[in-house]
């Protein structure tokens, strides 16, 4: 997997935008990147992606796709495209997956059956707990790639991306290891696109790991009414109860066999508060103002059953989880009479 790689990026916000950018940036003899997308389609088509960055303007970096395909449209042929004689769609090495997780309104392995050849990887570029189950039953022969992303990222608006800060990756093969792709993938993350990348043989503990903040800031910022990282701080009933929250999902993930260090409940405290940017709008309240649909079931819904499972009481997130399932359909009504 030395020679270039064909990646096809699925959905270009925040996230999604951003990666195909560094890839490109690789250059041609590294990857080719083509993109699927939905709302952003005719933007993209018609003027591609532009990443611009806060800190280092000298990073915006502007790019067209190898191709831009239409998500659920028909597939175009290469001798369409005229960039080959094949007269047959083909499939791309990685399919990299950038769609925020919503399995209500979204049938995820249906959705990408057209995209996946037999030898595709499909790498989940995606947030919360046993997300992969699903695509790994849809599709058992193919190389399932989980990876934990850590960037600050908005989509202004179509086909423009915006990267407030950060960015460090961690790829590892479902259920645990480290496969041939997983390895290229993250070799060419790191070395061509130059994102902090690295692997995990034990991907799950790591996606535990991160939905102990993500499960407890974001969606107690939408419920304390808008409040940012700072705020849910600078209050010591507000901060006992984040730390509550995280204990939680330390058990769960205990339960389940993912089980990390608890002295990293702390840990996250500590940094969150310490970190230059305490007025920090978590993903899930900016989806709230925007009256988007938050990703409710990946970072509290599959904890909660995970919990059920397992024997394990977990009062707080239950709570959240209830509240939130109401409060986002509600939300997205008012968006949509707005």
């Amino acid at each position: 997997l030395k020679q270039k790689m064909h990646i096809l990026v699925l959905g270009t916000g925040g996230v999604g935008g951003w990666v195909a950018a560094r890839l490109h940036k690789a250059g041609p003899t590294a990857a080719t990147v083509s993109v699927c997308c939905r709302s952003d389609y005719d933007a993209v088509v018609e003027h591609g992606i532009t990443v611009s960055s806060n800190d280092h303007p000298d990073e915006d970096y502007h790019f067209r796709p190898y191709k831009v395909l239409r998500q659920g449209g028909r597939l175009p042929t290469e001798k369409e495209d005229q960039t080959d004689d094949d007269d047959e769609y083909v499939p791309a090495d990685v399919l990299l997956v950038a769609l925020k997780v919503l399995p209500e309104s979204v049938n995820l392995p249906e959705l990408i059956a057209p995209l996946v050849g037999p030898k595709t990887a499909i790498a989940l570029f995606q947030n919360g707990v046993e997300i992969e189950d699903p695509i790994a039953k849809a599709f058992p022969d193919n190389e399932l790639i989980s990876v934990i992303v850590m960037v600050g990222v908005s989509r202004p608006k179509p086909g423009h991306v915006k990267h407030l800060g950060g960015g460090q990756l961690i790829l590892g093969t479902y259920p645990k290891g480290v496969g041939e792709t997983t390895r290229a993938l993250t070799e060419l993350l790191r070395d061509g696109a130059g994102i902090n990348s690295s692997v995990s043989e034990t991907i799950l503990t790591n996606r535990w790991t991160k939905v102990m903040w993500n499960g407890s800031f974001n969606p107690l910022s939408v419920l304390a009414g808008g409040a940012s990282t700072g705020e849910l701080l600078a209050d010591p009933v507000s901060e006992e109860n984040i730390r509550q929250v995280m204990l939680e999902v330390w058990s769960v993930a205990e339960a389940v066999g993912c089980g990390f260090d608890k002295n990293m409940v702390e840990g996250f405290i500590k940094r969150t508060r310490s970190q230059a940017h305490a007025n920090y709008k978590t993903s899930m309240l900016l989806d709230f103002e925007n009256h988007r649909p938050m990703e409710v079931e990946a970072l509290l819904g599959n904890v909660v059953r995970a919990a059920q499972r397992s024997g394990v009481a977990v009062p707080r997130i239950s709570a959240m989880y209830a509240s939130l399932r109401i409060l986002d359909r509600k939300n997205q009504e008012r968006g949509n009479t707005a």
